[in-house]
């Protein structure tokens, strides 16, 4: 495997038995980066992936600032004398990339494994250079989660060694980017970069995991590269932190276990939302409560619901009460009809005053084709906005597959007393959720036996 070794290593166990085999370790050499024939830095690291490591630190430097600034990343030297330690960069025709311009004022010293970049004169200079990051993606705590569980999963090297550090990056969605190892954190980081920048990407990132500590240096190249949020396993520097906070990052650390500590604009984080199925009773036209229709496979509609939502790890509560669903599905906890409402109103008040400050997801629980690609739509859709829902044809909103802010909305429902659920969407707060053809479909439901007959057969 590139990037991994072998060493003997002597055996010693405190039973006194003792022995020696061959040991995988992570490679660690010396890259030296040079820029149109001038050396700027020589950093230890993992071999491998270095025109993107030497790109992404370029660039983070601003001595690089866009891809066409580029001409040619290519190793140098003789193959006899560590030809792959050293990595030569040259200008693009009729562009020159001025080390010395963007190096003037600072302490220059090689750069290391154990030091990321050193020497910065002040966090003014940082922000002054690359600016405030604004905007940036609305993320859940559990996206973040996943995220850094998918990054672990890809360690490869790390599994083989326990001694190499990771970075990836994640777009809005949650899709991952690139993700990349070296013996250096900081490192990984650039090689993340430089990977996004190569292939113009970057501006997709909205999310940078890292393996290790969360440092100055860190932080640093994500506000060069204008990645809003950073989430790390392990701890942040108070550096680090004073460096998010000024350059608009969102820096999460000990991000793992199910919680994190949010040192900075923690506005870009909220916790995963809870979802309140809403069952009615007995359907007269079906003769029974629609969600407790049986799909091909014995399945009922809210059971395959139920097992879509704890799928995607999201929490669940049932809304309304109906004695056959608390029989059918008795893990579930069931909310009581907020006091002083009536019907639906009264159910909705329920499940927002128990999400707190969490968004609350309603949905109907009759639905036998609910997506999760949509579901998972509707959870990122426009992020900051209090409500969130698709409409019918006829122009009204679709108050049971929506997404609302808990807390805001509950002040309006109060506000508001027994109006309509319509009445929730009046005004510019409310943000319609657009479904092409196959995405409506999805919140079809069964109205009659001949839907059920029908559907059954077509599923």
């Amino acid at each position: 495997m590139p990037g991994v070794v072998l060493r003997d290593a002597a055996r010693i166990a405190i039973d006194g038995s003792s022995g020696s085999r061959p040991d995988a370790v992570v490679e660690e050499e010396p890259l030296e980066i040079r820029v149109d024939g001038d050396t700027v830095a020589v950093t230890m690291r993992t071999p491998g992936d270095d025109r993107d490591l030497a790109l992404g630190f370029l660039f983070c430097e601003g001595i690089v600032r866009a891809l066409d600034d580029v001409g040619e990343v290519a190793h140098c030297g003789r193959p006899d004398r560590g030809y792959r330690n050293a990595l030569r960069v040259s200008s693009a025709p009729g562009t020159s990339l001025d080390v010395d311009r963007v190096m003037e004022g600072r302490r220059w010293l090689p750069t290391s494994s154990a030091c990321g970049v050193c020497g910065r004169r002040s966090i003014e200079e940082l922000i002054e250079r690359c600016g405030v990051v604004e905007g940036g993606a609305i993320l859940s705590a559990r996206a973040i989660e996943r995220s850094l569980d998918e990054m672990r999963a890809r360690q490869s090297r790390f599994d083989r060694t326990g001694g190499i550090h990771a970075a990836a990056a994640f777009g809005a969605d949650g899709t991952l980017l690139v993700v990349r190892e070296d013996v250096g954190r900081h490192n990984a980081v650039d090689k993340v970069v430089g990977a996004l920048l190569r292939s113009g990407r970057l501006g997709e990132a909205a999310l940078l995991t890292v393996s290790g500590r969360a440092g100055f240096e860190i932080v640093q190249k994500a506000a060069a590269a204008r990645i809003p949020v950073v989430a790390s396993v392990s701890a942040a520097s108070s550096l680090a932190i004073d460096l998010a906070k000024d350059a608009g990052i969102t820096l999460a650390a000990f991000a793992r276990g199910g919680s994190m500590s949010v040192y900075a604009h923690p506005r870009r984080i909220v916790p995963p939302p809870l979802v309140g199925l809403f069952v009615g009773g007995r359907s007269t036209r079906m003769g029974r409560p629609k969600g407790l229709i049986e799909l091909p496979g014995g399945e009922t509609i809210v059971g395959r619901t139920v097992s879509l939502l704890e799928g995607a790890g999201l929490r669940c509560v049932l809304v309304g009460g109906a004695p056959a669903y608390r029989e059918h599905l008795p893990a579930l906890p069931m909310l009581d009809d907020a006091p002083g409402l009536d019907g639906p109103m009264a159910g909705l008040a329920s499940l927002l005053a128990a999400a707190g400050d969490a968004p609350a997801i309603a949905l109907a629980c009759d639905m036998p084709f609910l997506d999760a690609a949509l579901l998972n739509r509707l959870i990122r859709f426009d992020a900051g906005r209090e409500v969130v829902a698709p409409r019918e044809e006829d122009g009204r909103w679709q108050p049971f597959f929506a997404r609302y802010d808990a807390a805001r909305t509950l002040e309006r429902i109060r506000a508001a007393g027994s109006a309509r659920l319509q009445a929730i969407f009046a005004g510019d707060h409310a943000r319609e959720l657009p479904l092409d053809p196959l995405e409506r479909r999805s919140l079809q439901d069964w109205d009659t036996p001949e839907d059920v007959a029908a559907g059954q057969e077509n599923s």
